[in-house]
């Protein structure tokens, strides 16, 4: 018995000994987000679903598009809208690589509309394949046909991005249509591309 306390205690002091020798002020590392690849429209509605909730590791998820997947023209709303209606958009701080695959046939139309019970709908100011980008997000490699509408909620509207705030948007193609409706910012990949905002390598065509 007497040796066992032994060895714990000398455990526990070689743990106080290591914490100790620690440099000061040094603060735990941020979870790293999820490693994601999407295969299908149901891995994809369940990635967005995910941080429609702001679930932990996937506002800043490594997510791969896997192959080509057709939406089917399925009412779709953007990545990161927000499940309450009364909250603003999640933003997206992780990577999307769509490895030169083509998400097919995407249909957003942006509305008011109230049912019952209300949070059976979700909608977002920021209207895109992706709601919002923020610092470090990244969408990239990636096709993308269908349309997207800003209905009479929409204040930025862009065929793969909404609202771009210092992410980055590169070799990306959006083909079909882009319409704003009331929206103040309109762009056929992205809506408002803030400050800090990058976008390059990119085509529109209607």
């Amino acid at each position: 018995m007497r040796k066992l306390s032994r060895k714990i205690l000398s455990a526990l002091l070689a743990l106080t000994l290591l914490v100790s020798l620690l440099p000061i002020g040094v603060q735990p590392a941020q979870a790293e987000g999820l490693t994601i690849k999407i295969y299908s429209k149901y891995d994809l509605w369940d990635f967005s679903y995910a941080l429609s909730q702001n679930t932990a590791g996937y506002a800043n998820a490594n997510v791969s598009l896997e192959q080509n997947i057709d939406l089917g023209s399925a009412a779709w709303v953007p990545i990161g809208t927000n499940y309450l209606p009364s909250m603003g958009p999640i933003t997206f701080t992780g990577t999307f690589d769509g490895n030169g695959h083509t998400i097919n046939n995407i249909h957003i139309v942006d509305r008011t509309y109230n049912p019952t019970p209300a949070d059976d709908y979700r909608s977002s100011p920021d209207v895109g394949l992706f709601a919002r980008l923020g610092s470090g997000g990244t969408v990239k490699n990636l096709k993308v046909t269908g349309s997207v509408s800003g209905g009479e909620r929409g204040v930025n509207v862009g065929g793969i991005v909404g609202a771009n705030n210092r992410g980055t948007v590169t070799n990306c193609t959006f083909s079909g249509s882009v319409n704003g409706g009331s929206a103040t910012n309109v762009g056929g990949i992205v809506g408002q591309n803030g400050i800090g905002g990058s976008v390059t390598d990119c085509t529109f065509s209607s």
